[in-house]
């Protein structure tokens, strides 16, 4: 007899080494337990989420995964995803039946929370919560943001957002939390191409940067909330 963990995780691309760390942290747990718990034997089982070919996650990938792991009678628990956005491909298999799903990096509000419509109902067929996270919700972060930009002194904000639920999870409620602290939001704020466009293609992190540019040129005291992922790395070195 025996019970497994399968985690499945974007194990490719600039994610592997936030993905490296949950991997190494699960494994060295076990260990320290002596790969057993309640005296029965536990084996870890480490998937791949990601494509090698995008080097982000995949839902197709994700979906399979978590498939793989609700056939497996032993599977006591199902850590994923590292992505947020990966996160509804598998949420609903793991739900419908009934596997325990836990992610030490998903932030988007919607997926425990009311956010969008129909969230996170949709991502629950039997009505039964079975998924949870450890990692603060995108929405605390945007209103904390929020509320130093009042203490820096803002009158006026920047928000953009790259339409993918990180992206969206930090910069809306960042925006809805300035307005209610009378920080006016305006200007070039809005969204831009989507996150995987935007890591992947010059011509999406460099409409990001026209979108800053003629901010900084307007607006030079405004501070700029820019929620999205991978396009960032390259804004910085701009």
């Amino acid at each position: 007899m025996q019970v497994k963990l399968v985690s499945s995780l974007t194990r490719s691309g600039t994610s592997i080494g936030q993905s490296d760390s949950v991997v190494n942290a699960v494994r060295l747990r076990m260990e320290e337990a002596g790969n057993r718990v309640l005296g029965i034997p536990i084996v870890y089982e480490d998937l791949d989420g990601g494509s090698e070919e995008t080097g982000s996650w995949d839902a197709e990938r994700e979906r399979a995964n978590a498939l793989h792991a609700v056939s497996d009678p032993d599977v006591l628990a199902y850590v994923a995803t590292l992505d947020a956005d990966a996160a509804p491909h598998s949420i609903p298999i793991t739900n419908q039946a009934g596997l325990l799903q836990i992610s030490p990096c998903n932030t988007y509000p919607g997926l425990t929370r009311p956010f969008k419509p129909d969230e996170p109902d949709k991502y629950y067929p039997t009505g039964k919560r079975t998924y949870l996270r450890t990692a603060l919700p995108d929405d605390l972060q945007g209103a904390f943001a929020a509320h130093w930009a009042k203490e820096l002194g803002a009158a006026a904000a920047i928000v953009l957002n790259d339409t993918e639920p990180f992206g969206r999870g930090v910069a809306l409620p960042f925006a809805h939390r300035c307005r209610g602290l009378g920080i006016e939001v305006g200007g070039r704020s809005g969204s831009f191409r989507s996150r995987r466009s935007t890591a992947r293609s010059p011509s999406g992190w460099r409409q990001v940067v026209r979108i800053l540019s003629s901010t900084a040129a307007s607006s030079r005291t405004a501070p700029v909330r820019c929620g999205a992922t991978s396009a960032l790395p390259r804004l910085r070195s701009r």
